[in-house]
């Protein structure tokens, strides 16, 4: 089962840098998934964007009976906020 999107993003200056999840609303098997998510992939997140802001759409798939998640995929590249 599918769980609503969320997002995910980054933002602050480069030295202190703050990752920040929208938790508003979402059920605890999004909020997992979405960490599981960080935890696996904050590499690859760095390489793409370095300390810069960014945001994406996340979703997570989870076992309805456990409401485990089993998956959590970006839904879409990582935008790049411009600096303005």
């Amino acid at each position: 089962m599918a769980v609503p999107e969320g997002a995910l993003g980054a933002e602050g200056e480069p030295a202190a840098v703050a990752l920040g999840v929208d938790l508003h609303g979402y059920p605890p098997s999004w909020v997992l998934g979405v960490v599981h998510l960080i935890t696996t992939e904050i590499t690859s997140l760095y390489e793409q964007v370095g300390a810069g802001q960014f945001s994406t759409p996340v979703g997570v798939d989870y076992e309805p009976d456990a409401n485990d998640p089993v998956n959590a995929q970006l839904l879409m590249p990582l935008y790049k906020h411009e600096k303005s």
